[in-house]
């Protein structure tokens, strides 16, 4: 889970994230919920029932202010203290990419995720174009304290890469948008065009991606 100590990881609200959790969603888990500000949201908009869980107890006592629940777990350290099939929805927004194993690590949440509720999630891209510009010319990779080579990313995936997780997991894919875009320079503009456009990923800063736990039906 996250372990950066920058305030805008706890405090930031991800209100553009808002749009992709379900009106009937009421039990709620958020992974990685810094200060609870997320998950406040939810509840005034929504009613909903918000469990939070963050690995600094700092952010988790704060947001025991905000959130009904709020525990201190070390994603894939820890085991998760959650029911078979507790919650309607699991919101992971920029917490995977921070995982030593985020596949197993989501396997697990789904466990917790009842039939037909689902999992929320924004990741960076790291097919970004200002990611793959200074990799290619000069060869430059260079960490940095936020954005997409923040220092703490363990992982780094692509729209096909983020498919695939959720895909791991047991989870289908509902959607997944393309968010935060940015500006094409021209010659990337030509380049794409050239490309039938098969290149429009790469203006997305990060992608939001909401998966459903499939529904058994009976034999």
């Amino acid at each position: 889970m996250k372990t950066h100590h920058a305030a805008s990881y706890y405090d930031n609200q991800r209100q553009g994230m808002l749009g992709y959790v379900a009106p009937s969603a009421k039990r709620i888990l958020e992974v990685g919920c810094g200060h609870g500000h997320f998950g406040k949201l939810l509840k005034e908009a929504q009613s909903a029932h918000v469990t939070g869980i963050d690995i600094s107890p700092d952010a988790i006592r704060v947001a025991a202010n905000n959130l009904d629940r709020t525990v201190v777990i070390n994603l894939g350290v820890d085991s998760l203290p959650f029911e078979k099939d507790e919650f309607d929805c699991i919101i992971c927004n920029d917490v995977l990419e921070h995982l030593v194993d985020p596949w197993h690590v989501l396997a697990e949440l789904t466990h917790s995720l009842k039939p037909g509720g689902e999992v929320i999630a924004s990741i960076p891209n790291i097919r970004h174009h200002k990611v793959l510009r200074p990799l290619i010319w000069p060869g430059d990779w260079n960490y940095a304290e936020i954005g997409i080579l923040d220092r703490t990313h363990l992982r780094f995936f692509t729209r096909n890469a983020i498919i695939q997780l959720f895909e791991s997991s047991g989870l289908q894919v509902k959607l997944i948008d393309g968010i935060n875009p940015r500006k094409f320079p021209f010659w990337l503009k030509v380049l794409n065009f050239m490309c039938a456009n098969a290149l429009d990923d790469m203006r997305y800063v990060q992608f939001a991606i909401v998966g459903v736990k499939p529904i058994s039906t009976p034999a």
